[in-house]
């Protein structure tokens, strides 16, 4: 197994031990619910074409409000591309700017790893980058919409040749 999988993997789990040991007194629950339909758009070799190739990712996230500004959680979902799924697990971190308007603009960060059902590769680190707009739906739940680049792993893409790339996304979800 990979290092970087491994530390990966040990920050997911004392990210679950930490968030059930802080008193709820002290912070507010949230949860996400979120689907990303994708485009595959940039490839680490140089040269390479981009491809008609459209991810989906479904994803549910839970953790704690710190304050105004600052959510982390912990997430999994799936990855949906072509006949396949694949299992992830990550580390969701989210800044809500001007959060004390009804609505306002975010940024989100995801860090995990993605489920590749194969006995010789290990999971592959992945990484989120994204940024929306927040819509008070009533005092509990609120819609997001916004534009994201998740790391999408070459392995189960692209036959067999280890590459990585790109995919933009359109995020559209709900927190409650």
């Amino acid at each position: 197994m990979h290092t970087m999988t491994k530390h990966i993997r040990y920050a997911l789990i004392l990210a679950v031990l930490l968030f059930t040991l802080l008193p709820a007194s002290a912070v507010r629950y949230r949860g996400f619910v979120d689907a990303a339909p994708g485009r595959w758009v940039i490839g680490c070799i140089p040269g390479l074409k981009s491809r008609e190739e459209y991810p989906i990712y479904l994803n549910t996230t839970h953790g704690i409000q710190f304050n105004n500004l600052f959510y982390a959680g912990v997430g999994a979902g799936m990855r949906f591309k072509q006949f396949n799924s694949y299992p992830q697990a990550f580390a969701d971190f989210r800044f809500d700017f001007n959060s004390y308007r009804n609505n306002h603009p975010y940024m989100d960060f995801k860090l995990g790893l993605l489920y590749l059902y194969s006995d010789d590769h290990d999971e592959p680190p992945f990484a989120s980058i994204g940024g929306g707009y927040r819509i008070k739906l009533n005092n509990h739940i609120g819609m997001n919409i916004g534009l994201g680049l998740t790391t999408d792993y070459g392995e189960w893409r692209n036959g067999g040749n280890d590459e990585e790339g790109v995919a933009l996304s359109i995020n559209l979800g709900i927190d409650f």
